[in-house]
């Protein structure tokens, strides 16, 4: 079992006065991201932090050297970005949360998903989409149900009677009203919903954010990319790009990759797209496709800017980018 907690360990902060804010190591308690240098994946890519002092050692059965503890809404695999007095998460399927970093109390979270967006602003229908989502994962795509056939299901839950409508606009590839789904069907993936397969502890909230000082950027594997503000969790914008991948040429862990930012540009990596959105509105910049000829293995390779900085990009080829969109 896999413990979903968020656990804050005591530090010590340094004494140390700094000029300004370009000097303040990062890792150091007077550290603030900005644009120039923003925080995300191993802190600016390099995963050194100078101006850090943890601790070694903490018992979490006795809370040795633990400030405090938070159970997580749901599985979550992402790092938690410090940003002064907060600490951001992500926890899946597509959900933002900012903790006081003094006491944990959760001062926002956003779960705002793609349904709306794929309904093209239609609520009454999005609402009905998420209905029918809740009932396949509770009650259809179970440990217990996922092979049983609907009719089956419904003698203790009628309600998942309501998903032979679905099937129905999916043909009859899938006997409905025979069996029941043993995968996610493309019905749903088309609004960006798809289960969450914890069999290889990745989930759809592997990337870690990023943020600039004043905005949380965050991508999925549900296939979105947001920006969120970081006082109040409100969403900035919201991108969706289409059906979630489900064949195995697109796997889970090239939906892994964590964002980039450079130059007002949101560099991001999903299935077999590398995209630049533009950092204030989301607008896509430029595109590079990368015509699925990638290893099966991607979440782990980096993105090195010019300045020699490092970010989490995840390409399994060399490839040079200019953020304008040249490549």
């Amino acid at each position: 079992m896999i413990d979903r907690h968020l656990t804050l360990l005591a530090c010590c902060a340094l004494g140390l006065a700094c000029a300004s804010a370009s000097e303040v190591p990062l890792g150091h308690p007077d550290f603030r991201p900005s644009p120039e240098r923003p925080v995300g994946w191993r802190g600016d890519g390099s995963g050194v932090f100078p101006g850090a002092t943890p601790v070694v050692e903490w018992d979490g059965t006795t809370g040795h050297n633990i400030v405090w503890s938070v159970a997580m809404p749901q599985f979550a695999t992402s790092t938690p970005l410090i940003v002064g007095d907060k600490v951001i998460t992500t926890a899946n399927p597509h959900t933002v949360l900012c903790y006081a970093i003094a006491d944990g109390e959760r001062l926002w979270y956003n779960a705002t998903d793609s349904v709306l967006v794929a309904c093209e602003g239609d609520e009454a229908e999005a609402e009905k989409i998420r209905e029918l989502y809740q009932i396949y994962v509770t009650q259809v795509a179970t440990e217990a149900n996922e092979k049983k056939p609907l009719e089956e299901i419904a003698k203790q839950h009628p309600e998942v009677l309501k998903l032979q409508a679905v099937g129905a606009e999916l043909g009859n590839k899938r006997e409905w009203g025979k069996r029941s789904w043993d995968s996610s069907p493309g019905f749903f993936r088309r609004y960006g919903l798809a289960p969450q397969s914890y069999g290889n502890a990745i989930g759809r909230t592997f990337p870690t954010p990023i943020c600039d000082g004043t905005h949380v950027y965050l991508i999925t594997g549900m296939n979105t990319a947001a920006c969120y503000a970081l006082d109040s969790g409100a969403v900035e914008w919201f991108r969706f790009f289409g059906e979630v991948p489900g064949n195995s040429k697109v796997r889970t862990e090239r939906m892994t990759a964590s964002p980039v930012l450079a130059d007002g540009v949101l560099v991001a990596r999903q299935g077999m797209f590398i995209r630049g959105l533009d950092a204030k509105t989301g607008k896509t910049r430029w595109t590079i496709d990368l015509e699925q000829q990638q290893a099966p293995y991607e979440a782990h390779d980096q993105l090195v800017r010019r300045d020699g900085r490092q970010g989490h990009c995840g390409c399994g080829s060399l490839i040079r980018m200019e953020v304008g969109g040249q490549n």
